[in-house]
């Protein structure tokens, strides 16, 4: 990339991707810094990441900075239905299951249909940890108190969740948004405790889940 970067262009502008920009090794990074602070001719870096935060600041600072954030699930089931001709089941399932992001929507939408039923049914289990009663909530994660490795990942999955739902409902006036966040916020400490080498595990997830 930093040789292609250098050469002039024979016509017009040079666009240059790179995907997860967060992943790379430190000497990956400072070579594209080089590139970065001289740029020779017409050429564009689009930089990719998760969170901007997770890329060096150096080349933050020499980045202009733009957000992408979750769409409405009403507007990405109607772009699945009416760009790619996806049947408004499967659509309106897709647009759920992944909270606002266009590219998750169109991979669920890539699924066999059992698979994305399977998949639909893990989304009701999370729904019914999030806002079931406490009986129904203790009642969907009972075959996981003895799994460390599978409440580890019930953690992740449940913030990532809850964190692009709450990005989703944002500019909306909905008192959903706060509890949620505050949910959110609730688990990534639980989480901390829970990864802790003396904690009592299953008491710990049991807190949380209460």
């Amino acid at each position: 990339l930093c040789v292609h970067a250098g050469q002039t262009a024979h016509a017009g502008k040079k666009l240059f991707f790179v995907d997860d920009i967060s992943h790379s090794t430190r000497e990956a990074a400072n070579a594209l810094l080089g590139v970065l602070e001289e740029p020779r001719g017409d050429t564009v870096f689009f930089l990719i990441a998760q969170q901007a935060e997770d890329v060096l600041p150096t080349i933050r600072s020499r980045a202009w900075q733009m957000r992408f954030w979750p769409v409405s699930y009403e507007l990405l089931e109607t772009c699945l239905v009416e760009n790619y001709h996806i049947p408004p089941a499967s659509a309106a399932t897709a647009a759920r299951l992944a909270y606002g992001r266009p590219g998750m929507a169109l991979e669920f939408c890539s699924l066999a249909p059992e698979i994305l039923k399977k998949k639909a049914a893990e989304h009701a289990t999370q729904r019914t940890i999030l806002f079931g009663s406490v009986a129904e909530r203790l009642q969907s994660v009972d075959a996981l108190y003895d799994d460390p490795e599978r409440m580890e990942l019930w953690y992740d999955e449940h913030i990532a969740a809850l964190g692009s739902a709450v990005h989703t409902m944002l500019g909306k006036e909905s008192s959903n948004i706060v509890n949620m966040a505050a949910l959110c916020r609730r688990l990534v400490e639980g989480q901390q405790r829970f990864q802790k080498p003396y904690a009592v595990k299953r008491v710990v997830f049991e807190s949380d889940i209460l």
